[in-house]
């Protein structure tokens, strides 16, 4: 293959989004507001490495606009796709490894509802 059979490789191409980015135009996904839209949130660990004695989602769940609350006994399954990943889980079931490890997760109507927190 010759260099020549190359139309964009190697070439500077004009950046035709740039300026939209710059001023503050472009739209992304969160900026996106839909009829009917759901509201999801995680609620992440706060510690590197702890037990999970409890968690309790009844008085989130009882808000109105909250469509729901799951933990990770509503996922139990392990999803990992390597087998250096073989014990993944979606949200923490008996331990948290990790800073940032998913705990729960809701569901709402706003994002304001779904900010709230729960102790």
């Amino acid at each position: 293959m010759s260099k020549k059979s190359f139309s964009v490789i190697g070439k500077p191409l004009p950046k035709v989004d740039a300026m939209a980015k710059c001023t503050g135009e472009t739209r992304y996904a969160n900026d996106m507001e839909f009829p009917r839209m759901a509201y999801a949130k995680l609620l992440r660990s706060p510690h590197p490495h702890a037990r999970i004695r409890s968690i309790r989602t009844d008085r989130a769940a009882l808000l109105e606009g909250v469509y729901g609350v799951i933990t990770g006994v509503d996922l139990p399954e392990k999803f990992g796709i390597m087998p250096s990943t073989q014990d993944e889980e979606a949200l923490a079931l008996e331990k948290v490894r990790y800073v940032g490890d998913p705990v729960a997760a809701v569901a709402a109507s706003s994002e304001r509802l779904q900010r709230r927190r729960f102790n």
